[in-house]
């Protein structure tokens, strides 16, 4: 699917959607991806493979929450961009199965509280200042930028993930490395 020139403008314009890569890089990609979704497990480690391979690759991270466990982890990463650790958070986060193996017996709001004492045991295991970080994840613009995904993404017709925009071509699903290095030239 072709993305029209409106919907890279508002993607070009948002400032507060966190980068990994290099932040000055002139190959932009954007992923859009939820922290429990296992194609985006294996989909981030081809995106690291990635920026290793090529500095000149900018990838800018479109938290998508689909299942809704995801909201937690996806506000944290937007907010870990303001203690500059968005990098070592959004892997953290893949690194480590965010849901309790008993999932589907526990109620949403004890599901809740539990995704949000690992995401801020992670946080806290790589450096973050977890009152700041809690603090920030309740703020307005990190809630607007994962409302301003969604739109995005609805406008795209995205419903699941991962997703990934290179240039003006939306790629639903998982890419291999190889794809993505051909969908770049």
């Amino acid at each position: 699917m072709k993305v029209s020139k409106e919907i890279i403008s508002a993607l070009e314009k948002d400032k507060v959607a966190p980068i990994i890569g290099n932040p000055n890089g002139k190959t932009i990609i954007y992923e859009f991806f939820d922290y429990n979704c296992g194609h985006c497990k294996n989909q981030n480690i081809i995106m690291n493979e990635l920026i290793q391979a090529n500095k000149d690759i900018k990838i800018i991270l479109k938290n998508f929450p689909i299942f809704p466990v995801s909201h937690l982890p996806a506000k944290a990463t937007v907010a870990a961009q303001k203690q500059g650790k968005t990098f070592l958070l959004h892997k953290s986060l893949f690194e480590n199965h965010l849901l309790p193996f008993n999932y589907s017996e526990i109620g949403v709001e004890t599901l809740n509280k539990k995704i949000l004492d690992k995401v801020l045991s992670i946080a806290k295991k790589i450096g973050l200042n977890i009152k700041k970080l809690e603090n920030d994840m309740c703020s307005e613009e990190v809630e607007k930028e994962i409302d301003i995904t969604k739109k995005i993404a609805h406008q795209l017709n995205i419903h699941g993930t991962p997703a990934i925009i290179i240039k003006d071509k939306v790629f639903p699903g998982f890419m291999d490395i190889a794809e993505i290095k051909e969908a770049i030239k």
